[in-house]
């Protein structure tokens, strides 16, 4: 009985799959990495993608579109502007705003060690609901000004539409000013955003930090495939 279930359940995966966004490149069989990619950023129920995986500290805020004050950078980042993982927090949300901080004092004083380079940026792949990007900007501003002025943009490169509109909102008031930059973005492809910051860069030299919290492990399980 158990064999005949397990033949049948292989065989609806096998026909049925098809229906699925991950098989436009499989031809035959819905795999786990599929199902593992699809369970994190598939447009149809995905952790990651969908939004539902956030809550907001002020639930009147919780809105599909951005009000207008918040846009403008009129209404503080308080930790009520921002949102929360349901499931599961991280130490960037955990120690706000004490992490970023120091994280920031780190990424100045590499920066001094570098020779203070102008324009200078920093990556960030996998910026959760943006509340380490909004920490590290906003000491950088208020403890390390030479630092803050120096720095063309702060970049945030994230797959999930839903994580980049909570990003956006977490740090409102500096992507206002244009320190700010949340991009769509993909970090086992990194190096697609080198484009566009040289752009930013306006020919001077590509200078910067890349960080993440808790990307890698978020990685689909796939590291070698025989063809």
């Amino acid at each position: 009985m158990y064999l005949r279930t397990f033949a049948l359940l292989l065989c609806v995966l096998a026909h049925g799959a098809g229906g699925w966004n991950s098989m436009a490149t499989i031809d035959n069989f819905y795999t786990f990495q599929d199902f593992y990619t699809d369970a994190q950023y598939g447009p149809d129920f995905s952790y990651y993608a969908t939004g539902r995986i956030l809550h907001s500290a002020n639930h009147g805020i919780n809105s599909p579109e951005f009000s207008d004050s918040l846009l403008q950078g009129n209404e503080e980042n308080s930790p009520q502007n921002s949102q929360y993982f349901n499931s599961y927090t991280t130490q960037p949300m955990s120690l706000s705003p004490f992490f970023g901080q120091i994280l920031c004092d780190r990424i100045v004083s590499m920066w001094v060690a570098m020779n203070r380079p102008v324009p200078v940026f920093i990556v960030e792949f996998g910026g959760g609901t943006g509340m380490l990007a909004r920490d590290v900007l906003g000491h950088c501003r208020h403890a390390h000004l030479d630092f803050f002025q120096a720095l063309r943009r702060y970049v945030i490169g994230e797959r999930s539409k839903a994580l980049r509109f909570a990003q956006k909102r977490t740090a409102a008031e500096f992507a206002y000013i244009g320190k700010l930059l949340v991009v769509d973005a993909d970090a086992r492809h990194a190096s697609n955003i080198r484009t566009s910051l040289e752009a930013d860069a306006a020919g001077a030299p590509l200078r910067g930090f890349v960080l993440s919290n808790e990307l890698l492990d978020e990685f689909d399980p796939l590291r070698l495939r025989l063809f």
